[in-house]
């Protein structure tokens, strides 16, 4: 994870880090516990253009963070728990916080035309999602990657929790 992070902060756009305080707050607001690899990355850069020269993505700062559907426009869709980490063009790259899931950490796609009704994954992991990003130089990464995985947390869960 250390050596993606600094992958992304030699050639990436990125913002500076976020202080503690901010991440607590940002958890007391989402009501929810940021994971390990989520706090790490905002220690490391709040905040980042990433690929501006290709399809662009921008990993949101901590003040942006948000559950999936609010920053969709829908406030009252999806599962409160998977909360935006990344936005691309009009999509949402989400990350299950949900601590009482099993799939807390994995990362879904949120598309604004199929939310809440598919979430496929796009990465078991932010580390892996990194990885997936930065190697991407730009071009299309995160519907390749759901349809690599081929799974989808709201068919898995089918009315359970996520």
């Amino acid at each position: 994870m250390n050596e993606l992070i600094s992958q992304l902060l030699q050639h990436q756009e990125c913002e500076a880090g976020a202080t503690e305080r901010q991440i607590v707050e940002a958890e007391v607001r989402l009501g929810v516990e940021l994971s390990v690899e989520l706090r790490r990355l905002l220690f490391a850069t709040s905040g980042a253009l990433v690929w501006k020269d290709g399809i662009p993505s921008k990993l949101l700062s901590v003040e942006e963070l948000a559950p999936a559907g609010e920053l969709l426009g829908n406030n009252e869709a999806g599962p409160t728990g998977i909360i935006g980490i990344l936005a691309q063009e009009s999509d949402i790259v989400g990350i299950v916080l949900d601590s009482g899931s099993p799939s807390f950490g994995t990362i879904v796609d949120c598309s604004h035309e199929t939310f809440p009704f598919e979430l496929g994954v796009v990465a078991e992991s932010l580390q892996e999602m990194l990885r997936l990003l930065l190697e991407s130089e730009g071009r299309e990464w995160v519907w390749p990657a759901v349809l690599a995985n081929g799974r989808d947390l709201a068919e898995e869960s089918s009315g359970s929790q996520i």
